[in-house]
C-alpha cells in the first residue's frame, strides 16, 4: 500500500512539475521583459520553491513536502502582501498538493519503520 501511494505521489509531482515547466516556457517566450525584484522574490516560492521541494521529495519525502509547503505557504504571504489579496482559484494549492502527499507518505513510512516487531 505504501509503496502504491510512492508512485502515486511521485507521479503526481512528475506531473505537477512538467505543467509547470511548460507554463514557465510558454510565459517567457510570450514575455521579453525580466521580472521585477518583487516578481522574482515570487517566482522564488512559486514555482521555484515547489518544484524544488517535490524533486527533493523523490529521495526524501517528508524534506520535500516541508520545502514545497514551505514554498506554498510563502508565495501565500508574499502575494498577500504585495496584491493585498490571495491568489484567487484553487490552482496554486493544486500545484502543491503533491507536496502534502509525500508528508503522507513520509509520515507513514517513519511509523511502519518504527513499529514494534
Amino acid at each position: 500500500m505504501l509503496r502504491a501511494m510512492n508512485w502515486i505521489t511521485r507521479g503526481a509531482a512528475a506531473l505537477s512539475c512538467a505543467i509547470l515547466l511548460l507554463i514557465m516556457a510558454g510565459s517567457l517566450q510570450e514575455s521579453r521583459q525580466l521580472p521585477t525584484f518583487s516578481e522574482s522574490v515570487g517566482l522564488a516560492f512559486f514555482p521555484v520553491g515547489v518544484m524544488l521541494g517535490m524533486i527533493v521529495g523523490f529521495r526524501y519525502p517528508m524534506y520535500g513536502g516541508c520545502v514545497t509547503l514551505v514554498s506554498l505557504i510563502a508565495f501565500y504571504s508574499w502575494h498577500l502582501v504585495v496584491a493585498e489579496a490571495l491568489p484567487s482559484g484553487p490552482f496554486f494549492a493544486l500545484f502543491g498538493l503533491p507536496g502534502v502527499m509525500f508528508l503522507a507518505v513520509g509520515w507513514l513510512s517513519n511509523r511502519q519503520r518504527s513499529a514494534p516487531l
